[in-house]
C-alpha cells in the first residue's frame, strides 16, 4: 500500500533539496529551504482531505497525512531557524523526504531500509555512532524480514538503539554535541514508532528511559547537553505509547531554539545565562517547547501526558507521571539558567524575523491542539 499524500509531500522535500543545493547564496538558500518547507507544510494539509489506509502498529489511519504535517513543521522550524552557514538545509530536506517515505511506502521491510538510509546520509566519519547506528539499521531490517517472535525480538532491539534508549543511549550526547542542530532534528523526525512491536518489554524499557534520561537533563549544567538529554526522555515516553507527533514538533522547537542560541553565545552554561529582556522571543519559545514535552496544561502534550499513564499497567503509568514531572523540572532549570541570569550586553540579538516565522507557526500548532486536545483523535 502506498499512501499518496505522504508521497506528495515528500517529493516536495526531495525536489527542495535539489533546489536548495543549487542556490550558492548561503541567504538565498536558506530562504528557498523555508519556502519548500511551507509548500510542503501545505501539501501536508491538502493531504488531510484524502483517504489513507492504516498503517499498522499503534498509527492508526489518519496518522500518515498527520504525520507529515508534524515533520514537515520541524522541517519548517530547522529551515528558518538554522544557522546561514553550513549546508543544514540540504541535508535536514533529504532527511526529511527520507521521513515522509516512512509514511508513504507501509511495508515494514521498506521502512527500515529508509532509515537505514537517514543513517547512512547523517554519518559523518564518527566511529561511536556508527558502532550503534549501523548495527541498528540492520536489527531493523533483519527483524522486518523474520516471522515470529525472533523477528519481534530484533525490530524492538533495533528500536532500543535508534531512539537512543537506555542502555544504548551513549552515542546519542556526543551526536547533538557535534551535529548541526538542525540535523539532529531531521533524524529525530523519522517516526520509527512506525515499526514498533506491542510489547511490555519495549514500554517497561521507554518509561525506564524517559524518567532516567529526564534525571539527567535536570542535572546537567550545559545547556545542549540537557537538551540531548530531554530528546531522549521524549523518545522513551514515545516508546511507551505517547504520541511521536507532539513529541516530534516540540523536541524540534526547543533543539532549534537551543541551537539559534548556541549561534549567539560561545557557551550555555546555566551559570552564566543572559538577559530575558535582551531575547524575550527566544526565552519563550524555549519556554513553550519545553513544557510542551512535559504536558503542560494549554499545550499539546497536555493531553497526551494525561492519557499516557491511564493508556499503560499502573507502575509504568507513576514511573511516567515522574518522567514528566522531573522533565517540567529540566526545562524551568533550563529557562531559568539560560535566560534570567542577567549579564552585560554583548549584542546578542532576538529571533529574526524569518526564525520567529518558523517559530510562531510552530508555537500555534501546538497551542491550538492543547486547546482543543480532540485533535488527537485523528492519530
Amino acid at each position: 500500500m502506498i499512501a499518496l499524500g505522504p508521497l506528495a509531500v515528500g517529493l516536495v522535500w526531495l525536489v527542495g533539496a535539489i533546489v536548495v543545493g543549487r542556490v550558492a547564496d548561503p541567504r538565498q538558500a536558506r530562504r528557498a529551504a523555508t519556502w519548500t518547507a511551507s509548500v510542503a507544510v501545505g501539501v501536508s494539509a491538502v493531504a488531510l482531505t484524502l483517504p489513507e489506509a492504516p498503517l499498522g502498529g499503534s498509527v492508526s489511519a489518519g496518522a500518515g497525512a498527520v504525520g507529515c504535517l508534524a515533520i514537515s513543521l520541524a522541517g519548517l522550524l530547522v529551515a528558518a531557524v538554522s544557522p546561514v552557514e553550513g549546508a543544514t538545509p540540504v541535508m535536514a530536506a533529504r532527511l526529511f523526504a527520507v521521513a515522509c517515505g516512512l509514511l508513504a511506502f507501509q511495508y515494514a521491510l521498506v521502512d527500515a531500509a529508509l532509515l537505514a538510509l537517514s543513517t547512512y546520509l547523517v554519518w559523518s566519519g564518527d566511529k561511536l555512532f556508527a558502532r550503534y547506528q549501523f548495527p541498528g539499521a540492520l536489527l531493523l531490517i533483519v527483524g522486518a524480514v523474520l516471522p515470529g517472535p525472533a523477528g519481534t525480538v530484533l525490530l524492538a532491539a533495533g528500536i532500543v538503539i535508534r531512539m537512543a534508549a537506555f542502555p544504548a543511549h551513549a552515542w546519542f550526547p556526543r551526536f547533538v554535541d557535534r551535529t548541526p542542530m538542525g540535523v539532529v532534528v531531521a533524524y529525530q523526525a523519522a517516526p520509527v514508532v512506525l515499526l514498533e512491536p506491542s510489547t511490555v518489554v519495549l514500554t517497561v524499557i521507554g518509561a525506564i528511559t524517559a524518567l532516567t534520561a529526564a534525571v539527567f537533563a535536570a542535572a546537567s549544567d550545559d545547556g545542549r547537553r540537557s537538551l540531548a538529554y530531554l530528546l531522549i526522555a521524549t523518545n522513551g515516553l514515545v516508546i511507551a505509547g505517547a504520541s511521536w507527533l507532539v513529541g516530534t514538533l516540540a523536541t524540534a522547537g526547543l533543539a532549534m531554539t537551543v541551537g539559534a542560541l548556541a549561534a549567539r553565545r560561545e557557551s550555555l552554561s546555566l551559570h552564566e545565562g543572559g538577559d530575558f529582556a535582551t531575547t524575550p522571543r527566544l526565552a519563550v519559545a524555549y519556554l513553550v517547547f519545553g513544557l510542551s514535552l512535559a504536558g503542560f496544561p494549554l499545550l499539546a502534550g497536555f493531553a497526551e501526558g494525561h492519557h499516557l499513564p491511564h493508556a499503560v499497567a499502573t507502575p509504568i503509568g507513576i514511573v511516567v507521571v515522574i518522567a514528566l514531572s522531573v522533565t517540567g523540572i529540566a526545562v524551568m532549570r533550563g529557562f531559568l539558567g539560560l535566560f534570567t541570569r542577567r549579564r552585560a550586553a554583548d549584542g546578542e540579538r532576538d529571533l529574526t524575523p524569518l526564525e520567529n516565522y518558523g517559530v510562531v507557526v510552530a508555537m500555534a500548532v501546538l497551542v491550538v491542539v492543547g486547546l482543543a486536545p480532540g485533535l488527537l483523535t485523528w492519530v
